[in-house]
């Protein structure tokens, strides 16, 4: 049975992702949930699953930390959430998004590399955001082929992880996906943070289908019409 990390699943899009999972795949893979719990992060949004789930509480920036964590449960699969994501936030305090964001990924996929070797065909999916691209016009959408144009700190951090993940791919030949997916929007609000009970109904929808992210805004959409991915954990 495979064994799968999800970085920052006590966030609202990585709790929703790994309850997903759970229900799906229970008994087909572990999952294995490794979260800092900083403001971003509550460990109640695990509790319907958090008897079918590991929980290991850490920081992402922190090397033997990751290393422990993937040597102990034998990671074999990572999806990575876990992100500083508020743009007002990374305007007041740029520095925690270099740390967490670029630092914290490049840390993950240097542990990985040096825990399943280059060339490894174990998958580790890096969840970015398409406000890499910047901001288009009234009509239009992002495309893989869309410079990078970031226009805060929290973008620009962003865009810098996954660049590194890009270079992990072909330099160690690591099976890296980066995804630049649009903003996804709760059904309510909670203490100025959103919270969702259902962002996306599978796994498969999250990276293939047009509908789920597209965003509702004008000024950040992508087009997914020539996107297609095959997660190899998920088959």
């Amino acid at each position: 049975m495979k064994n799968i990390m999800i970085t920052g699943a006590a966030g609202f899009i990585g709790a929703n992702f790994a309850e997903l999972m759970v229900k799906k795949y229970e008994g087909k893979y572990n999952f294995i949930i490794f979260d800092k719990l900083t403001y971003a992060g509550n460990i109640e949004n695990l509790n319907n699953i958090k008897d079918k789930v590991t929980f290991v509480q850490g920081d992402i920036c922190d090397f033997d930390k990751v290393m422990e964590t993937y040597k102990k449960y034998e990671i074999d699969s990572v999806v990575h959430f876990a992100a500083e994501s508020h743009v007002d936030n990374s305007i007041k305090n740029p520095f925690i998004f270099t740390e967490t964001n670029v630092i914290g990924t490049h840390t993950l996929l240097e542990a990985a590399k040096q825990f399943w070797g280059e060339g490894s065909q174990n998958r580790f999916v890096h969840v970015s955001t398409d406000e890499v691209y910047g901001t288009l016009g009234e009509e239009g959408y992002f495309t893989e082929t869309s410079p990078i144009q970031p226009n805060s700190p929290y973008s620009a951090s962003k865009a810098s992880s996954d660049l590194i993940a890009l270079a992990y791919a072909e330099t160690f030949k690591m099976n890296v996906c980066v995804t630049n997916c649009s903003i996804f929007l709760s059904i309510w609000e909670v203490s100025g943070n959103m919270t969702s009970t259902t962002l996306f109904p599978s796994m498969e929808s999250l990276f293939s289908s047009p509908d789920t992210c597209k965003s509702s805004s004008s000024k950040n959409a992508c087009d997914t019409n020539n996107t297609s991915l095959e997660v190899g954990f998920f088959s």
